[in-house]
Formats: C-alpha cells, structure tokens, sequence
C-alpha cells in the first residue's frame, strides 16, 4: 500500500459511504493505520491509498498510546465550536508543502465503527484539527484548496 501525492485526481474525488462492514474493511483499516504509523503521520484518509470509501484512522500519539487511535467510518462533522483556530498543516499526500489553516477548535462527529455500530465523539484541539482535515480528504479537499490567493500564506518545507 502506497500513498497517493498530489496532484492525483484521487484526491479530489468525493468518497462513497460504506455500506458492508466486513473483514475487507477492517484490513483496509490495518493497512491505514500501518502506513500512517511507518511514515508518522496522525491521520489518514482512505482516499490517501487510493480507496474512495468513507474511512479514516487517526491517532495523534503516532502510535506511542494504543487509547489515542481511532477508525471513524463514514464520518461526518454535526456540530463544531464557534472558535477556530489558524495553524499550520501538512498532509502526507503533499510532501514538503505546508500551510496556515483555519480550523474549529473544537468537533463533534458521528461516525460508525468498524462493526457498523453508530457513534459520536467530541474531539478538541489537535485532534479536532486532524479529524476536520482527514474528512475533508473524504470530501474531495485537501490543504492546497485551503490556501488563499496571497503568495504570504504560502510555507514551502524543504527537506
């Protein structure tokens, strides 16, 4: 399993819901949750591995806390805070690029488990952060459609 880069038209793909939660699934999942601990990431969305399905694994410890790990499937945002907040992200789709994005500090989220069970869960500051910015891969966008016209705003990493 490989990650897709941009400017892949994956990634500006909508996803379809899951509707069969299956072994398939699961090891899907895995697989997500492997490569995004090997490259140290914190998030991953299906779209990321060249899969249009509503998943996305987050875990904000980069795999040190087993309890920070989470598999959302077909997530959507049903409320947020009115605060948000202005940082700087990257996405392991878009190496060496990163960019001044504004966000609710706070979201809550329904979403089903890998069972199929219905779930909502409220996740605050970084994790907010990564939640919003993975379903936003389920939705077609990425940081690059983030950025406004202004070259300022614009943070190339060169590594």
């Amino acid at each position: 399993m490989n990650i897709v880069t941009y400017p892949s038209s994956i990634l500006s793909s909508r996803c379809e819901s899951v509707t069969v939660f299956d072994h398939n699934l699961k090891t899907l999942s895995l697989s997500m949750i492997k490569l995004m601990h090997e490259l140290n990431g914190v998030g991953l969305a299906a779209p990321q591995v060249g899969v249009l399905v509503n998943l996305i694994v987050v875990d904000e410890s980069c795999g040190l806390d087993k309890n920070e790990l989470d598999v959302m499937v077909n997530p959507k945002i049903i409320n947020s805070s009115v605060m948000k907040k202005i940082q700087t992200e990257g996405c392991l789709s878009i190496p060496f690029f990163s960019t001044p994005v504004s966000r609710y500090t706070t979201c809550v989220v329904e979403y089903n488990d890998l069972l199929g069970n219905r779930k909502v869960s409220e996740f605050f500051d970084l994790k907010a952060r990564i939640v919003q910015h993975e379903i936003d891969h389920l939705n077609g966008i990425t940081i690059i459609d983030t950025v406004s016209s202004r070259p300022d705003d614009l943070l190339y990493v060169n590594t």
